[in-house]
């Protein structure tokens, strides 16, 4: 089989909505209802996406900032974790999936390198797999090289933020005690309050190394 045999197209059958970026940066994002996937090589999934989520990565390609290229890339679909089902070439078609780490996960189809695809477990709700594909990932791998276990005592900075908040949770879940350390404002500290934080510090207020120091007794 040559490779162009070996390479299916999906553009007849999958054509579906899309956020797409198409002008210079600041643009908001827009509405294509006619966008196809791309084709289907023999190491690739097409998934039918149902649940996107949205990081600071797609908040920066549409805005620019800091390291990102004087000319915006153009025309491009944002989005860095989705949550779908296979429907061509998949392991086993029908089954639900995540983890798709590649931009373009704001469509409806999404052709992806199958490496990149995991199988979500049985029963474990897609939408509230979605926002943790990003964040929950990093905040896992920092748990895993700090060797958190139980009794343990876990400084967290910006808790309250989209990996502080998962960094909590993971580090709770696990025995540890959580110190968070975030801004003055009552409403961060109630959020880390809720997900069991033991103790609250807030940047503004004296020296937090040393507070820090003094109630995980080191």
């Amino acid at each position: 089989m040559t490779d162009n045999e070996a390479t299916r197209s999906a553009n007849d059958c999958y054509k579906g909505r899309a956020a797409v970026l198409k002008d210079s940066y600041s643009e908001p994002y827009l509405i294509n209802s006619r966008i196809a996937a791309e084709d289907v090589g023999p190491l690739d999934v097409l998934v039918h996406i149902h649940y996107s989520g949205v990081c600071y990565g797609d908040l920066h390609s549409r805005d620019g900032g800091p390291h990102a290229p004087s000319q915006p890339l153009r025309p491009l679909i944002g989005g860095r974790k989705g949550v779908g089902v296979f429907i061509e070439l998949g392991i086993a078609a029908g089954e639900v999936v995540n983890g798709l780490q590649t931009d373009g996960t704001f469509r409806e189809y999404l052709v992806a390198p199958a490496r990149h695809v995991l199988r979500i477990a049985d029963g474990f709700d897609p939408a509230s797999a979605t926002p943790i594909l990003c964040g929950g990932g990093a905040t896992v791998a920092t748990r895993r090289r700090g060797e958190v276990s139980v009794g343990k005592w876990v400084a967290i900075s910006s808790a309250a933020g989209s990996l502080g908040h998962l960094a909590t949770q993971y580090a709770k879940a696990m025995g540890a005690n959580v110190v968070a350390m975030d801004g003055p404002e009552p409403e961060k500290r109630e959020s880390c309050l809720n997900l069991g934080t033991d103790r609250y510090f807030d940047f503004a207020n004296g020296n937090i190394c040393s507070e820090v120091l003094k109630v995980s007794r080191r």
